[in-house]
């Protein structure tokens, strides 16, 4: 529900011109020395909520939108920060 609703605010600021580019859950898959990191047999990744850019900085800004933070979430988004250069804005559920 929160998420909906955060998605509705950025749609809402994206048709007014403040963020363009919205887009939801992508996807971003970490690689170390041009080789795949790999939990187990699988890849690890990360699919945040939203990604836009500000229309005013012309700067990415990735969201994920959360009740609560798991060890698992501040893993990834650290991996974030580490292995793109992107801070993860956390959103808190309302």
């Amino acid at each position: 529900m929160a998420e909906r609703n955060r998605f509705i605010e950025l749609d809402m600021l994206e048709r007014g011109g403040v963020i363009s580019g919205l887009i939801c859950q992508p996807v971003y898959k970490f690689v170390i020395n041009d080789q795949p990191l790999m939990i187990g047999k699988r890849a690890a990744r990360y699919t945040p909520d939203f990604e836009y850019l500000n229309a005013l900085t012309g700067k990415k800004v990735v969201e994920d939108v959360k009740g609560m933070m798991t060890r698992d979430a501040q893993i990834r988004i650290a991996l974030m920060v580490n292995c793109f250069g992107i801070h993860v804005r956390i959103i808190k559920m309302r």
